[in-house]
């Protein structure tokens, strides 16, 4: 019975941190994301202006 309790304790025990790498990794993707698009705003000239006013204005 105690290998049983054990097993399932260090299933949990990983099913938990992989939890929480997933989460880690899921903000540090949308800070990324977020952070690339302010640079491309911020230095967008020319053609890419047209691309940026294509990906905002409403639909």
């Amino acid at each position: 019975m105690k290998r049983k309790a054990m097993a399932r304790r260090e299933r949990h025990w990983k099913k938990s941190l992989f939890k929480l790498a997933r989460h880690e990794f899921a903000k540090a993707l949308h800070s990324a994301k977020i952070s690339h698009w302010d640079k491309f705003v911020a230095e967008a000239q020319g053609k890419d202006l047209f691309t940026v006013f294509a990906y905002t204005k409403p639909k």
